[in-house]
């Protein structure tokens, strides 16, 4: 019996029943690949038509033939997902490992301990900050109001120093979050809670991800953090700066005890 194939946007054929088994298992042919012979009505999926059960892989979601499929848990990976599936179980990325998707409140949680993180790092410069505010606009005594500036040239040495610390506050704040994320996949705060941030392919971040998704952030919180609202809406949990630099925030579980 001939039958005809398509592949790669073309019709092959004519091949005979053995052809095609070899076809098969040479990858050439897959489960959705159509087929046809003469006295059909239309193409039809090759397992379809000799009657192959399917699976669809967790990994590509194809509708694939149950048989050469690795079963993983509850989950069938497909031979041609196989090898890049388990690299990423191997390093904690896999999507099944990673299922769960970190909602608004527990976000909110980890950047409150990054705050007081950071808080804890800043002090010093907030106590000299205050030391310098308090020699350019002295308090001449209780109830007094604060005296203004004698003179412009205090007040633009003031401002030149303030803008320095808040140049100062930025930068640790840069390096704080691009070097925790990029290195370890988070930052204090998240790790802590047992969040993970990773790629849309569930791979690491880059430093420059890192850096792309820090400025994001620097977005969210210019547009009244409207950007952060966003989690609630998308099924991923994505913020403004998570579709900036193509990030997902995951839940991990709990490292098992043998």
């Amino acid at each position: 019996m001939s039958w005809y194939y398509g592949a790669d946007g073309r019709r092959h054929g004519p091949v005979e029943d053995g052809a095609l088994e070899t076809l098969e298992l040479s990858g050439a042919i897959e489960w959705t690949t159509p087929i046809w012979r003469a006295g059909m009505a239309a193409w039809k999926p090759f397992g379809e038509i000799f009657g192959r059960p399917s699976v669809q892989c967790h990994e590509c979601h194809r509708t694939v033939d149950k048989e050469p499929t690795v079963r993983y848990r509850d989950l069938s990976i497909c031979p041609r997902c196989k090898t890049a599936y388990f690299q990423k179980v191997r390093e904690g990325l896999a999507s099944e490992e990673a299922a769960q998707y970190c909602g608004f409140w527990i976000r909110f949680s980890a950047r409150l301990l990054d705050g007081l993180i950071l808080m804890a790092v800043t002090l010093p410069l907030s106590l000299i900050n205050q030391v310098i505010f308090f020699r350019f606009y002295p308090i001449t005594g209780p109830g007094v109001r604060i005296e203004s500036f004698e003179n412009t040239a205090n007040l633009g040495a003031f401002l030149t120093i303030q803008a320095a610390f808040a140049l100062v506050s930025l930068i640790l704040t840069f390096a704080y979050e691009v070097y925790f994320v990029g290195h370890f996949g988070g930052t204090p705060g998240k790790l802590l809670l047992r969040m993970q941030i990773v790629r849309s392919d569930f791979s690491r971040l880059t430093y420059g991800r890192a850096a792309i998704r820090f400025f994001g952030k620097m977005l969210s919180d210019l547009t009244m953090y409207i950007g952060y609202l966003l989690i609630g809406f998308d099924p991923q949990r994505r913020a403004l700066h998570d579709y900036i630099a193509d990030t997902r925030v995951i839940k991990r579980d709990r490292p098992k005890r043998n």
